[in-house]
């Protein structure tokens, strides 16, 4: 068995994520108290506090200034709860913020690094709201292509999503010429949320202040694999500041490729690190075009009670599942 871990972006966050976690696993806990001290430093909020906020209250899901960095923080919390099981990948995959976790459970980035390039980025949409919109569309990445080239108005390539669609960013006041455009072509589209262009040149006049450097010496990939959605493959190269911008400035096309080239290396058995599963489907899509047998599974699913296991490196990996 190689096993990896997959760290999604933040479509995974859900009303009451992380409580039960936090009053009941005590490495969760530990994860969490250690990221919340760092966010209470840059940021001035308390991720302990809004995480067992009640229902009503809770904002983690759905406030744009909190979410990076509790995504970021739920996973570190989730990798030591399986690392506290005996249970340690021999890679992982990261997409978007995903990455920063991933690289933290890959032993190339401590925590308060990992939560650090989180909390930029909720500086980054604090100083930019507004500044562009993503639209989901309802079409691959080769017609958004021709999309892009026949629009009206300036239009980027953003992403591709799972279901065969993509996002595309475009400027503040172009969405509505572009949105007609889009009806007109007969392609199927919504404002994404939140309203910013990222993975597109809109973002470009925040490189510097992104950039800048961050507050450990930089390690070069470890003994655990990387494999980075931005990159499309095996990150061979120091995970700088560089690598940390183009993750959130270049278009995020590189899930398939990441996928298929651990596949090539042999990973057969796959752990979403996340609150909801968010990409085995592309894995199970990808190992069965290559008539791959894949063992797949999700840490946590909304509105289930979550149970690990101690069943470490088991040839039935569904003992592993956080049910």
């Amino acid at each position: 068995m190689k096993l990896a871990f997959v760290y999604p972006t933040h479509e995974t966050i859900w009303c009451g994520l992380g409580q039960q976690l936090y009053r009941r696993e005590g490495a969760f806990r530990r994860a969490i108290d250690r990221c919340d001290e760092e966010i209470r430093r840059q940021l001035g909020w308390s991720l302990v506090e809004e995480m067992l906020l009640p229902t009503g209250s809770y904002r983690l899901h759905t406030d744009i200034m909190l979410m990076e960095p509790a995504l970021t923080a739920i996973q570190i919390g989730l990798t030591d709860i399986w690392r506290e099981r005996g249970i340690q990948p021999d890679g992982v995959l990261g997409r978007c913020v995903g990455e920063f976790a991933a690289a933290y459970a890959a032993g190339a980035l401590q925590p308060e690094t990992a939560i650090t390039l989180s909390c930029r980025i909720s500086q980054l949409f604090e100083q930019g709201i507004g500044r562009g919109h993503l639209l989901v569309v309802e079409a691959g990445v080769s017609e958004c292509k021709r999309l892009v080239a026949q629009s009206p108005r300036v239009l980027h390539l953003a992403a591709e999503i799972p279901g065969d669609r993509s996002l595309l960013a475009c400027g503040w006041d172009d969405v509505e010429a572009i949105g007609v455009f889009l009806t007109t072509a007969g392609v199927a589209w919504k404002a994404a949320w939140p309203s910013f262009g990222l993975h597109s040149p809109i973002t470009d006049c925040w490189h510097s202040w992104f950039s800048q450097s961050l507050p450990e010496r930089h390690r070069t990939v470890g003994v655990t694999a990387i494999f980075s959605a931005m990159l499309g493959g095996r990150a061979t190269t120091p995970l700088d500041e560089r690598h940390w911008w183009q993750v959130i400035r270049k278009p995020l096309l590189g899930t398939r490729s990441a996928i298929q080239d651990m596949l090539r290396a042999g990973y057969d058995t796959f752990i979403e690190v996340s609150g909801r599963p968010c990409l085995l489907d592309m894995i199970r899509e990808e190992a069965g075009r290559r008539n791959c047998n894949v063992r797949l599974v999700s840490t946590m699913h909304e509105g289930k009670t979550p149970e690990f296991t101690n069943a470490a490196r088991s040839a039935n990996v569904s003992e592993l599942a956080v049910r």
